[in-house]
Formats: C-alpha cells, structure tokens, sequence
C-alpha cells in the first residue's frame, strides 16, 4: 500500500512466516526499519536468524529494508516489556522518530 503507508517501523515482529514464504520480500514496496533483539527465541516467532535472512533476501531484492539488531537483547524490550532493556528501547525510539521525520519530509 505505498500510496497509504511511508514506511512500516516493526518492533520484533513475528519472522517465522518468512521460512515460509521466501520470496516476501520481492513485494516490499515502502521503507521497512526492524529492530530485533538478538538474543529473542520468544516461542521461536521472532529469531534473530530469521531476520537476518530477511536482511538479506531484502538486499537481494533490492528492497528498502534496514534491519537493526541488539546483542544480549531479548523480546519485548519496550518500557514495561518482559525484557526491557532501557538502551536498546532508547537507541530504538530514537531511530524510528528519525525514521517517521525522514518519511514525513519526503
């Protein structure tokens, strides 16, 4: 939906489709920014293996894709999450306000 949306910010979203269905990111059409704790097994939805293979059949596709990981980091590291982990949900609000700007100005 690139005429609705300007960019799609994900936080530790669940992955495990993509095994599935590998040519997913051929479709991406609009900026996607992702943060993913490494160190996530979270009933294996959101593995970091998995979003690195995103990463990559992204750049393969040449799709606009960024991906952005947080060693010994777990999930649900937001603000009164499971796991918070004050650095990585900071550095994260921090790129996705500068992520929404970036799209806003275009």
């Amino acid at each position: 939906m690139p005429d609705d949306v300007a960019v799609d910010v994900v936080w530790y979203p669940v992955t495990r489709f993509y095994l599935r269905n590998p040519d997913f990111t051929s479709h991406i059409q609009v900026p996607v920014l992702m943060f993913a704790g490494e160190s996530d097994n979270y009933h294996d939805c959101c593995l970091i293996t998995t979003a690195r293979s995103l990463a990559q059949g992204a750049a393969a596709a040449k799709a606009p894709f960024e991906l952005v990981t947080y060693p010994g980091v777990d999930h649900d590291f937001i603000r009164g999450g499971m796991a918070y982990n004050e650095s990585a949900y900071k550095d994260a609000l921090a790129k996705t306000d500068a992520k929404l700007k970036a799209a806003l100005s275009d």
